[in-house]
């Protein structure tokens, strides 16, 4: 299947099905060096680890990660860099009735569509499973983005109607927002009082069988300007399909976002009026104003030294508990047809007969699914972002030609072991 490998300069490619033997992936264009421990990827991997929060899916898999290959001694070799996880937890059996059926609102039909034979399993591909792959990798590009002063930070701004205010002058992020408290509590929330309101429409919506979709923000700090390369691969372009391509995300914003839409010029003037005057635009030596957060830290589709605000939209999980109508492929029958057929007499391996299609089906889904998807959806958008972010800054400094030290970018010929930001120094062992 073509499209499972993601970068240019660092590149993943993820495989593995849901109820397959392992799921994993392969990192490629990781300088040799940089301390990696199983520890430090098990600790990322465990956040996005099911059956840990009373609205999440209760399959029980540890996610325990094993590093085949492209470590030693705790250090990277320069060489590819390949993890894997074993399922244990999964019961095929609950999709057995689904083999021929496709569930509304799941990958199910097109996967049909486009290879004439999927794995019903869970998903298979489809499944949000897949994603372990890219949340190890990502682990490895956090710890170097880290290094040069680079901070990637997820959060819940929206569960179903339950809101966090918006607030378009307040600079590094655009909700109130407290670390420690989001840090810690079960859904991510910015603040306590946020906190209540979404976890009340959570479980109002669990307790009467629906699932809840919400809204993510998600804060890049410390990326220097001019990170981006025109046209066709602008940093927020690049973030953008990064986000678009986690299981269950509907839409992505930067900064004010689908506001703009609704604002003219002079709106968007008084905003930055009001942000210049609280003090929220930095002003550094002889430079001239830095530009509010309004448009989410990337200008012309390269980075303006702010802080990188995108949120993006995720669904209700599709699967829920109560039968609803869907689709069928009627006439596939083990015993008549083959595995690259869906009708011998009707269709052959590249087209599906809309007559072979039974409307009229209901299905009750069964299984073990989740009720809410944002909390769980944050370590995985942190961990697109960083790939996207470092495979770009690493096309910025020229990473491929001038080579790179531990300790720094080598960048035209000199050694970068901090970058000057805003004013301050950012040193690469904070």
């Amino acid at each position: 299947m073509a499209g499972n490998s993601y970068g240019r300069n660092f590149r993943i490619t993820t495989f593995g099905e849901s109820h397959g033997h392992a799921l994993g992936v392969i990192v490629d264009g990781c300088p040799a060096g940089l301390h990696i421990d199983t520890q430090y990827i098990q600790k990322q991997l465990n956040k996005r680890r099911p059956g840990l929060k009373p609205f999440e899916t209760p399959r029980h898999e540890k996610d325990t990660v094993e590093i085949v290959s492209g470590i030693f001694e705790g250090k990277t070799l320069g060489t590819p860099i390949t993890m894997i996880v074993r399922n244990n937890d999964h019961n095929s059996n609950d999709y057995k009735h689904l083999k021929n059926t496709f569930r509304t609102g799941h990958a199910d039909y097109t996967y049909h569509l486009k290879y004439n034979h999927r794995d019903h399993r869970g998903g298979g591909r489809s499944s949000a499973r897949e994603t372990i792959g890219r949340v190890a990798g990502g682990a490895i590009a956090l710890k170097i983005l880290a290094q040069h002063g680079v901070s990637i930070c997820g959060y819940v701004v929206a569960v179903g109607e339950a809101r966090a205010t918006i607030d378009p002058t307040k600079g590094a992020h655009m909700v109130d927002f407290d670390f420690v408290h989001s840090d810690q509590n079960t859904i991510k929330a910015p603040l306590p009082h946020n906190y209540n309101a979404m976890i009340t429409a959570l479980e109002q919506a669990c307790q009467n069988g629906h699932s809840i979709g919400g809204v993510v923000e998600v804060s890049i700090a410390g990326l220097e300007g001019g990170v981006g390369e025109p046209v066709f691969r602008k940093l927020n372009s690049q973030l953008a399909g990064a986000i678009m391509s986690i299981p269950a995300v509907t839409g992505v914003e930067f900064g004010l976002g689908f506001q703009f839409g609704h604002m003219t010029s002079s709106d968007v003037d008084t905003l930055i009026s009001k942000a210049n005057n609280t003090g929220k635009a930095n002003k550094t030596g002889d430079n001239p104003p830095s530009p509010p957060s309004i448009y989410g830290g990337i200008q012309g589709g390269i980075s303006n030294g702010e802080t990188i605000t995108l949120r993006y939209s995720i669904k209700a999980p599709s699967s829920l508990l109560k039968e609803n109508a869907t689709l069928s492929n009627a006439s596939t029958d083990a015993s008549t047809t083959d595995a690259n057929t869906t009708d011998a007499n009707t269709t052959d391996a590249n087209t599906t007969d809309a007559n072979t299609m039974d409307a009229n089906t209901n299905v009750e889904i069964g299984g073990r699914h989740d009720c809410f998807v944002g909390s769980r959806s944050i370590v995985i958008a942190e961990s697109m972002v960083a790939l996207s972010v470092l495979d770009l800054l690493m096309e910025y400094h020229g990473y491929k030609h001038h080579g790179y030290k531990h300790h720094g970018y080598k960048h035209h010929g000199r050694e970068h072991h901090g970058r000057e930001h805003h004013g301050r120094e950012h040193h690469t062992d904070r």
